[in-house]
């Protein structure tokens, strides 16, 4: 298996698109390394960096973070799992998704979430765009 750097810097940031909302979704499931038949959790100082990468790419990207923290969740595939994300407003472009794409092989991920969408505000006077 080729070893992919977990540094990746990369400045993707476009000025021509409009922003969305991106909400950001990892999990600490475990790492697999299908050719060797390996299989562990991502350690401790991993799953920070991770969390560390994963707030830098989007801020790499012109974006601007809104929250960041961890919870915990459950799906049928993974059970129980730690989980953190990032809710930001970025141009969302397919660069940005490739570069999510390599940060997820990076770290042994199956694959990161990635939710865009506009935000409406709901106020006293009701709903606004």
């Amino acid at each position: 298996m080729t070893e992919l750097r977990k540094d990746i810097a990369v400045d993707i940031a476009s000025p021509i698109a409009d922003r969305s909302t991106l909400v950001v979704g990892i999990g600490r499931n475990s790492y697999t390394d299908r050719d060797a038949g390996e299989v562990a959790p991502l350690v401790d100082d991993e799953w920070r960096l991770l969390q560390t990468r994963t707030v830098e790419l989007v801020l790499s990207a012109g974006g601007t973070v809104y929250f960041a923290g961890e919870g915990s969740g459950w799906s049928e595939q993974w059970g129980e799992e730690e989980a953190y994300t990032v809710v930001a407003s970025v141009v969302v472009t397919d660069y940005l998704r490739r570069a999510f794409a390599v940060l997820a092989v990076a770290f042994g991920q199956d694959a990161i979430a990635l939710t865009v969408g506009s935000t409406s505000f709901v106020g006293r006077e009701g709903w606004t765009s």
